[in-house]
């Protein structure tokens, strides 16, 4: 959780040193999608960031950004939620990341990477410790952050058949009742 108070201290002071009345909107935009957008990445490839608060602050700290305010601006007004502003800019939006999917998308990439890597180190230690029908016996964090994506991975999770090699042609039956 210190982890969590370091990013949130970390994000304060970067949005507040800059005043945001200095760059033009599409000087903002570019900002938060290189810069403002990247900062929690590692953190969220890993953690599940608590949505009720911290994403939220985050949100609230981008979207005053984008509007034009800082902490020593903090009056305005926020014509658009940040939910409206995460809108892919096709549909009307300015194609923010919308902060909780994103987080949600990163910490399924780590769950992937264990369910599709079987010999890797993390997945023998983790696999050792808490595999098994649930969460287990006093999870880590992070354990829990990618157990809470496995709906994630069994939605998107398909067969392919990709280059055909290991499809047993000849050894199935392919046509029910031909005679």
């Amino acid at each position: 959780m210190q982890l969590l108070n370091l990013l949130r201290i970390t994000y304060g002071k970067k949005i507040n040193s800059w005043s945001s009345r200095c760059f033009s909107q599409a000087g903002r935009e570019v900002l938060i999608k290189s810069f403002l957008q990247s900062i929690p990445s590692y953190l969220m490839s890993v953690f599940l960031l608590p949505s009720g608060s911290l994403i939220n602050e985050i949100k609230k700290m981008l979207n005053s950004f984008w509007w034009g305010h800082n902490s020593t601006n903090s009056r305005g007004l926020n014509w658009l939620s940040w939910e409206r502003l995460s809108v892919p800019k096709v549909f009307g939006g300015m194609g923010f990341k919308g902060l909780k999917a994103f987080n949600m998308a990163m910490v399924g990439k780590q769950a992937w990477k264990l369910v599709s890597s079987l010999e890797s180190l993390i997945t023998c230690l983790l696999k050792s410790k808490y595999f098994g029908a649930s969460i287990g016996h006093i999870p880590s964090y992070v354990w829990r952050s990618i157990w809470s994506a496995k709906d994630v991975i069994r939605r998107g999770f398909q067969w392919s058949i990709g280059t055909g090699e290991h499809i047993p042609i000849w050894g199935h039956p392919w046509l029910i009742n031909v005679a």
